[in-house]
């Protein structure tokens, strides 16, 4: 049987390579902004309305998808902060 050993270190850097990406999805989603925006501002008809407005729809979704990130990422980190606590919680008590 096949045993998966984790530390709250492991936790830890995965949490920052989450953050990380989130910042990266962040600044992409930022950029396809300001094209749309570039867009609209030279290109003006019905579709290019209807293209804006199909475009905003998508909107919520990227923040819900960055949100997520942010919330993974989180978890990891307080799950780690809280297996260090145990631990030490634990070497105290076996020494005391």
């Amino acid at each position: 049987m096949s045993r998966l050993n984790i530390s709250a270190a492991d936790l830890m850097q995965h949490s920052t390579q989450l953050k990380s990406m989130q910042s990266e999805i962040h600044g992409v989603f930022s950029q396809i902004q300001s094209k749309m925006n570039e867009v609209q501002s030279i290109w003006t008809s019905p579709a290019a309305s209807r293209l804006m407005d199909e475009f905003q729809t998508l909107h919520p979704m990227f923040e819900s998808y960055l949100q997520t990130i942010e919330n993974h990422a989180n978890y990891l980190s307080q799950t780690a902060v809280a297996y260090e606590e145990n631990e030490a919680l634990m070497e105290n008590s076996f020494h005391a």
